[in-house]
């Protein structure tokens, strides 16, 4: 089956972008404030690459396929500097064609470097460059790198092979505050990089018009293009080719911002920007004063760093426990585990539909799903936002209606709206280095959203028509809330304990429900369903092809979601109720009865003794169980609660 190829303009990666390489360096000093401060120093400088060298950790390894390889060493000046040398010797011998930096504190005094005088660490240091045939890029002349009181010193080191002379474009000690006695040290390489970029388009300042107009010349070719579809290949290639349309117009004529993907933590306030601001004139005038004002300037200096010491940000990376490869290897790595494939992939018989065809959506159906979309939703990989599509349909409304009664009369879902971009939202209280904590929201294509909402609201509409919905579902379900599973859940516990009965409540809540269910339990839900043909057929076909998007600085990282429903898509919570309504209207145990919310379920079983009881309930588990294996989904542990009491 062909797969569309994406719309152009957007995840756009420039694997040859000339870019300068911000590399930027320092000794953290074993200090907390340091750590803290290093994050909003960096997202300030934009720096690249942090070479940091904190005596408290060690035995850490960045590992990648990269051309050139960055080192950062520490070798305290109360050890031997040759095992710390001979560590480096040994990486370099190991890499003897690659590029190689060198970022590190070494403790030597030489003159190459800043020292007045030259000591014997300094010494076999200049022996180790000089067999290595590297290059200083320190300046002889620069400011100190380590400044503690009165003292000053320049102990760090900034090495390169003979192969990178060429690239480093600046080498410059920093006046930002580190919080440590160590200075940053900022480093500019001249490289080829990868460069991805996301645009977003700002549609609330205007300009509509314009667009519209410029849109206007491609309406027919568009409209053509979607009534001479009679296939899933034609219907992919005339929606690629509206997306297309579309973001060309919006190109020339909306204002349009980039996204960051290293935003600013929130933590880090304009209030602590002006305070490094002053911290960093009191440094430089203590720096400035007579010999006998430095000491105590220094130490105001000092004294005010602790008063508004900064409180870290909680950036843990979600990876395995040994992170290897680049940005794309390690994003691949977390869908993997986020969006796991089935172990098999049984595909339920088919049953052709015998019902009729859907009527088309009128214009009526589409104008009120429009008219009710969010103007502040994040859009889809197209970009193509809410607002966008608003005024399509105002201007050609019976553009979108070709489409979407298209796609129906065809019974085909495009391709290219089944992609959604990942955002991964963590989960309170649960552990930060683990994929299974993290909620994985799909943000899809506006265009294909509203044709999935048109779809969901026939699909809830036949299947309220033919009784099919359960009762005892609260969620998910107009006219139904959380006070009335609740009242209901009540009524059904006074009742057993009304009788004498001991009573047992089994809270049972599905791991994963929507990113675990197998499509062909949909599939056989649907054929069962006796909704129309076009409409069954239409929900399977939706189910194929999905893809997922995790965006990284590399470019995005694309996997194949082949179970599951996407979370943030209007159908998702339909067709679990669909596959709900299965174990919903099972004939359960004596004095059992049970009832949802979403995917939250409660059993309620009462008996007079508490044998029977136990008996009652471990039936129900037991038919439970053959539920969820049928649909693959698992019982979430953690949350079972069981409560025994009598009256």
């Amino acid at each position: 089956m062909s797969i569309a190829t994406p719309p152009v303009s957007f995840n756009k990666v420039s694997p040859t972008c000339l870019k300068t390489l911000k590399v930027l360096q320092i000794n953290l000093g074993r200090t907390k404030a340091a750590n803290d401060t290093l994050h909003p120093t960096s997202d300030k400088l934009q720096s690249d690459l942090l070479l940091l060298q904190e005596p408290y950790i060690y035995d850490s390894q960045i590992k990648g396929q990269q051309p050139t390889t960055f080192i950062s060493a520490y070798s305290s000046p109360y050890s031997n500097i040759q095992e710390t040398l001979l560590e480096i010797q040994e990486i370099i011998s190991s890499l003897p064609r690659e590029k190689i930096f060198i970022g590190a504190e070494l403790n030597g005094h030489n003159t190459l470097w800043g020292y007045s005088d030259v000591n014997s660490r300094g010494t076999a240091i200049e022996e180790f460059i000089l067999a290595n045939n590297l290059f200083i890029n320190n300046s002889s002349d620069a400011p100190p790198t380590f400044t503690r009181n009165s003292s000053k010193g320049w102990p760090d080191l900034s090495l390169c092979t003979q192969q990178m002379i060429g690239e480093i474009a600046n080498w410059e000690v920093l006046e930002e505050p580190s919080l440590s006695d160590h200075h940053y040290i900022e480093i500019t390489i001249d490289s080829s990089v990868k460069n991805c970029t996301f645009t977003r388009y700002k549609t609330r300042h205007g300009n509509h018009n314009i667009f519209l107009k410029n849109l206007k010349p491609h309406v027919n070719s568009l409209l053509r293009a979607f009534r001479n579809s009679q296939n899933e290949k034609d219907i992919n290639e005339a929606t690629n080719l509206l997306q297309n349309c579309v973001i060309e117009a919006c190109n020339k004529y909306y204002r349009t911002k980039n996204q960051n993907l290293s935003p600013t933590p929130n933590w880090y306030t304009q209030d602590l920007e002006i305070e490094k601001n002053r911290l960093k004139a009191l440094r430089r005038r203590a720096q400035r004063a007579l010999q006998d004002q430095r000491n105590a300037r220094f130490q105001f200096h000092k004294e005010e760093l602790k008063k508004k010491a900064i409180r870290p940000a909680e950036l843990i990376a979600l990876n395995n426990q040994d992170p290897s490869g680049n940005h794309l290897k390690i994003a691949q790595d977390i869908l993997e585990k986020i969006f796991p494939h089935p172990a098999n992939s049984n595909s339920s018989t088919y049953i052709p539909p015998c019902t009729a065809n859907d009527c088309p959506f009128t214009k009526g159906e589409v104008a009120t799903v429009i008219h009710h979309l969010s103007k502040g939703k994040a859009p889809g990989p197209d970009g193509i936002d809410n607002i966008i599509i608003q005024q399509i349909f105002k201007k050609f409304p019976f553009l979108l209606m070709e489409l979407y009664n298209t796609c129906l009369k065809l019974a085909k879902f495009p391709d290219p709206l089944k992609v959604g971009n990942i955002i991964l939202f963590h989960k309170h209280g649960k552990s930060k280095t683990e994929a299974s904590p993290y909620r994985p929201i799909s943000l899809l294509p506006t265009i294909g959203k509203v044709l999935e909402k048109l779809l969901t609201q026939r699909l809830n509409f036949h299947l309220e028509k033919n009784n099919r919905p359960s009762n005892l579902q609260y969620g998910f379900r107009e006219g139904r809330s959380t006070e009335m599973a609740i009242t209901k859940l009540l009524d059904t516990i006074h009742k057993g304990k009304a009788s004498g009965d001991h009573v047992l409540v089994l809270s049972i809540d599905i791991k994963g429900a929507f990113d675990n269910i197998q499509h062909s339990a949909i599939s056989s839900y649907l054929d069962n369903s006796k909704c129309p043909t076009n409409i069954v057929n239409i929900f399977k076909n939706l189910l194929q092809n999905r893809k997922v998007i995790l965006n990284t600085c590399e470019g995005p990282a694309i996997r194949d979601q082949k179970q599951g429903c996407p979370q943030g898509s209007c159908s998702g919570p339909a067709l679990w109720n669909l596959v709900a309504n299965e174990i919903l209207q099972e004939n359960w145990p004596i004095n059992t009865s049970i009832q949802a919310f979403a995917d939250d379920f409660v059993l309620v079983s009462h008996a007079p003794t508490r044998v029977q009881l136990e008996s009652q309930i471990n039936d129900s588990i037991a038919k439970f169980s053959t539920w969820t294996s049928k649909s693959n989904s698992k019982f979430q542990q953690k949350k079972q609660i069981i409560s025994l009491s009598a009256s």
